[in-house]
Parts: C-alpha cells; sequence; structure tokens
C-alpha cells in the first residue's frame, strides 16, 4: 500500500512539473519581437482594401488590392533594405452612375490608337506597374525608414502608356499622387510598424502614434496587445483611435487582429475593420497576408 502511494505520489509530482513546464511555456516571453525579415529570403505579401463611403446622401465602394514580392537585399544589423517589387494592382470604384476597373493581371484593353476613358488610363498605369521594383529601407521596429526608386517607375509608366504627349505631365502627376514616398510609408506602416523590439508575454501591451500626411492625413494611435503565444507565433489584438487632420471632419476607431511570425516579424495573416464618423461614413474592412517563397 505504502508503495502505490508513493508511486502515485511521484507520478502525480510529475504531473504537476510536466503542467507547470507546458504552462510556462505558452506564457514565457518570445525571442526580441522585432522586424526580423531573413537577408536573402523573398516574401509575398497581399492587401487587400475594401471601403465604404457615403456622404450627402451618395455612396461611393472602393476595392484595392495590391500584391507584392519583398526580397531582403541587405541587412546592416539595424536597418533591412527590401526590393519590392509590384505583382498586381487592381482596383474597383462603384459610384452612384459609373463603375471604373482596372487590374495589372486584365489584357491590354486599348489595342491601338490612345487611351480615352479613365478606366483604360487606370488599367494602363497598373499595367505598367507590373514587375516594376522600388526600394524600402525599415528599422528593427518596423519604420519605413526611406522609399527610393518611384521616380524610376514613373518615367517608365509615362513613356510606356498611350496617350497624347501633352497629357503625359498630368499622367505623372497623377501617379506620383498615388505612389510617392509617404504614402508607400503610410501603406507599409499598419503592417511592419507593430514591433516593440524587446521580448513580449501575454498580456503585454504597446502603442505606436502614426501620422498621415497624404494617403490618410489623420492621426492614429494604435494599442497592441499579446493575446496568446502559439509556438513561433505571437497573437495581437490592436485597437486604434483615429482622427482626421485635414479636409473632412471625422474620428473613429480601428479594431484589428494579427498573426506575427516571432522568428522573423512576418505577418501572416492580419485582419482590420475601421469605422470613421463625421461630415461622412466611412467604412473600411481590410486583410494582409505574408508567406515566406520556398
Amino acid at each position: 500500500m505504502k508503495q502505490t502511494r508513493t508511486v502515485f505520489l511521484m507520478t502525480s509530482l510529475f504531473l504537476l512539473i510536466l503542467w507547470s513546464g507546458c504552462s510556462e511555456n505558452k506564457n514565457a516571453a518570445t525571442a526580441n519581437f522585432q522586424f526580423n525579415l531573413q537577408k536573402g529570403k523573398a516574401y509575398d505579401y497581399v492587401m487587400d482594401f475594401d471601403m465604404k463611403q457615403e456622404m450627402s446622401g451618395q455612396n461611393v465602394n472602393t476595392n484595392m488590392k495590391s500584391d507584392y514580392v519583398m526580397e531582403v537585399i541587405e541587412d546592416d544589423g539595424n536597418i533591412k533594405t527590401l526590393k519590392t517589387t509590384y505583382k498586381r494592382f487592381a482596383m474597383n470604384i462603384a459610384m452612384a452612375d459609373k463603375i471604373i476597373k482596372a487590374d495589372s493581371d486584365a489584357p491590354d484593353t486599348v489595342a491601338s490608337g490612345e487611351i480615352s476613358d479613365p478606366s483604360q488610363l487606370m488599367a494602363a498605369m497598373f499595367g505598367a506597374l507590373k514587375g516594376k521594383s522600388f526600394l524600402i529601407k525599415v528599422d528593427k521596429e518596423g519604420k519605413v525608414t526611406e522609399v527610393s526608386g518611384l521616380q524610376q517607375i514613373a518615367d517608365a509608366m509615362v513613356g510606356s502608356i498611350k496617350v497624347k504627349e501633352e497629357m503625359k505631365p498630368m499622367v505623372r502627376q497623377a501617379f506620383t499622387q498615388q505612389f510617392n514616398e509617404e504614402n508607400i510609408k503610410e501603406l507599409f506602416s499598419q503592417s511592419f510598424n507593430i514591433f516593440p523590439n524587446k521580448p513580449v508575454k501575454v498580456g503585454d501591451s504597446w502603442e505606436k502614434k502614426l501620422s498621415g500626411t497624404s494617403l490618410m492625413p489623420m492621426d492614429m494611435t494604435t494599442t497592441y496587445t499579446v493575446k496568446s503565444i502559439q509556438g513561433n507565433f505571437v497573437m495581437l489584438d490592436a485597437k486604434s483611435d483615429m482622427k482626421f487632420t485635414s479636409g473632412a471632419n471625422l474620428t473613429g476607431e480601428q479594431i484589428g487582429k494579427m498573426k506575427v511570425n516571432a522568428k522573423t516579424g512576418l505577418v501572416e495573416t492580419a485582419v482590420y475593420e475601421q469605422k470613421m464618423d463625421g461630415q461622412m461614413k466611412m467604412t473600411t474592412k481590410a486583410t494582409v497576408t505574408g508567406k515566406e517563397r520556398s
């Protein structure tokens, strides 16, 4: 009887230690949680935005989809340089009286002659983007510190599309309004600039502040909270307070959930829902997916 009780106690102690070890591992600090995509590796990123706007009884629905290949070509220990190549860019704008659609994967709709309507112009611009590359420099917190190469893309695009010579300055202006250094920084900030650059554990929170200047002129403060750590992955909740700083009088919030590879900082999935209210109502749903190329 005594021997049986001893075995039972030893077994119970072993299970308690095993359970305790598993529990501690689940909530243990991860490796330094930072942007750490690996030099020589390439990653596929897909961003999908679905925006609904309502103002003065008019509705505008916009969907934008962009696919990129990002290759880490340099790493000095603090800053990583990513060669970023457009795989696809598509936009669909639906208004009360018209629909404008363009997709870099769609065949050329202007077989001969010159571009004559907005859909054709957008399709030509997006088609010219496909396969073009620019460089992004990113620090350990995921902050985009520099963007270069967009001017060369603009030159190539303006030279390739079929518009009258006198229209080319207008086309260049339209391109640079959408694809400029500040816009690109803002576009990638929500996926990249999320890291505290320190070890984290379940329950940890930190803030990030972003100030949009052109693409979305607003101030945004986001609180990231570690909800769970599952193996190599950190699950984050993200809650943002937003306020437009120019133009429309709008305030709102954004709620998001993210799955991030703790080793590389790769955002494998992110889902956001944003609601703005004021002079107009605006709802945006966005998804971001990332995958390492084998």
